[in-house]
């Protein structure tokens, strides 16, 4: 068999035609809601997770200075948002928010079964080291 320029152009010129028809142009928007705007600028740290049947997103937003209430410091604490999604094309989605945490640090998966996600974190509270547990699901998150 011998190689034939002309019938081996057709077929590579009709698989990029079908790419070609769909790309459409980057476009760029700026964003004005000052909430997304301010919340996206503060993240400090994101951390994602998964189990067989859940994805949990965690964010962890840092707050104005000062929002430790350290008499004479601008320290500040971080709200921990928990975004639980299912995996489906119309998936059960919700949003969690653990507020006013202080000095959030060594965020880890505990456990990950079918529809529960076991995440581990330190925190401070009343100048004392604290590790704490979330068990999340969809449907709501438990503190240990």
């Amino acid at each position: 068999m011998r190689f034939n320029i002309k019938n081996s152009t057709i077929p590579l010129v009709m698989l990029w035609i079908p790419a070609l028809s769909f790309s459409q142009p980057i476009k760029s928007e700026k964003i004005e809601d000052t909430h997304i705007v301010s919340l996206l600028n503060n993240v400090r740290e994101y951390r994602q997770f998964k189990s067989a049947g859940l994805i949990a997103g965690l964010f962890v937003i840092s707050n104005p200075s000062g929002s430790a209430l350290i008499p004479e410091g601008d320290e500040v604490t971080d709200n921990i948002y928990i975004a639980v999604s299912e995996y489906d094309e119309q998936p059960k989605q919700s949003l969690f928010c653990l507020k006013n945490v202080y000095a959030v640090s060594k965020i880890q998966l505990e456990k990950a079964v079918k529809n529960t996600i076991s995440i581990s974190f330190s925190y401070i509270e009343n100048k004392v080291k604290k590790k704490s547990t979330i068990k999340v699901t969809i449907d709501d998150i438990v503190i240990d």
